[in-house]
């Protein structure tokens, strides 16, 4: 389950399952070449060898620090390019164009490359799994790591259902 929330927070699109048996196995397989090397020459050459001893944990935690860093670098990607992209959001969502297709502008224009790949998960919920705009905004809010991206979609979201005024949001 934490390697499937890694998986939505980072973006990378992957079997949970199959991420965590990498991760035990290069673990294990770190383990049985470093451990039989590192312990004699740390008992009978020098202390500093038993140092290698970590080598395994550190190659079974590789896999979620990676997520983990992919996750950081989603977020602080959109959100550098958040406020650009909230002005083009103002300007035509006042002029009337609905989210959605503001979302598919920014694929073809391939203006905010961060908000691009934001913008083709949600035509992928859209056009591959048949949500409408709203869930499939929910659903992104809902595992973004952005905190500001995800008030912002589910702030839309909310407004559309409850019949709000959108230009105005």
């Amino acid at each position: 389950e934490k390697v499937s929330l890694l998986l939505d927070k980072s973006g990378v699109i992957g079997n949970p399952y199959i991420i965590a048996a990498r991760g035990v196995t290069w673990g294990l397989l770190t383990a049985a070449i470093v451990l039989p090397v590192a312990l004699p020459l740390g008992l009978f050459v020098s202390p500093v060898f038993l140092l290698l001893c970590i080598a395994p944990v550190g190659s079974f935690f590789y896999f979620e620090l990676k997520l983990r860093d992919k996750a950081s670098e989603r977020r602080d990607g959109v959100e550098r390019e958040l406020p650009f992209f909230m002005i083009l959001v103002n300007v035509l969502g006042s002029a009337g164009v609905h989210l959605y297709d503001i979302f598919d502008g920014v694929i073809v224009a391939r203006l905010f490359s961060h908000i691009r790949s934001e913008a083709l998960l949600i035509r992928r919920d859209v056009e591959v799994f048949g949500k409408n705009p709203i869930e499939s905004f929910e659903r992104l809010a809902s595992t973004h790591p952005s905190r500001k991206f995800s008030a912002f979609l589910h702030g839309y979201s909310a407004k559309v259902r409850s019949g709000g005024d959108i230009p105005t949001y």
